[in-house]
């Protein structure tokens, strides 16, 4: 299941200029997918076209036999994607941040 969930700002506050004054090009939008086994964050896309995207302990061993749900596929983030960008050598890389997974018990 795919949820989006649309966000725009500036909020409105009691200060706004009127519909008819507002400059709708300011407004800015993010988009949001949920996975669907915990229902948490799978990717951002931000007012730009960036893409966020977030990796869950039990989407990295799907099949696999040797982690049980119980031992550690519980939903943990273990992994965070931002926006490609070009390195130093002009390869387009995606920087990625890893997190420990912490399994009960040891």
């Amino acid at each position: 299941m795919t949820c989006h969930l649309v966000t725009k700002f500036p909020r409105q506050l009691p200060c706004d200029l009127a519909p008819d004054e507002r400059d709708m090009s300011q407004v800015q939008t993010q988009l949001y997918t949920y996975e669907p086994q915990f229902n948490k964050i799978k990717r951002v896309v931000d007012q730009m076209g960036n893409v966020y995207s977030f990796i869950y302990d039990y989407e990295v061993n799907q099949g696999a036999t040797t982690l049980a749900l119980s031992e550690g596929e519980v939903g943990n983030l273990i992994e965070k994607q931002y926006p490609s960008v070009m390195n130093e050598n002009g390869k387009l890389v995606t920087p990625t941040v890893r997190l420990p997974i912490m399994l009960k018990g040891r």
